[in-house]
């Protein structure tokens, strides 16, 4: 992910796989390393899945439900 403030604030300081924004070199290195390295790319794995829940569509549905129902009361 592109280390952006909302990727840095969805995925965590700790996620291993940010990159600078426009550095494609950077991304290639990334993917290189997950390619050539087992350890790295079962990491990214593991915090991928520790994260999906926030990312359900279910859970982003009631979330936006919530703010807009906040936003009218």
């Amino acid at each position: 992910a592109s280390k952006i403030s909302g990727s840095v604030g969805m995925l965590g300081a700790d996620y291993e796989g940010f990159f600078e924004v426009g550095d494609d070199k950077a991304l290639a290195a990334l993917i290189r390393r997950c390619q050539r390295d087992a350890g790295f790319h079962w990491r990214l794995q593991q915090q991928c899945q520790a994260r999906a829940p926030l990312f359900a569509v279910t859970r982003e549905r009631d979330a936006v439900r919530a703010l807009v129902s906040d936003l009218a009361a």
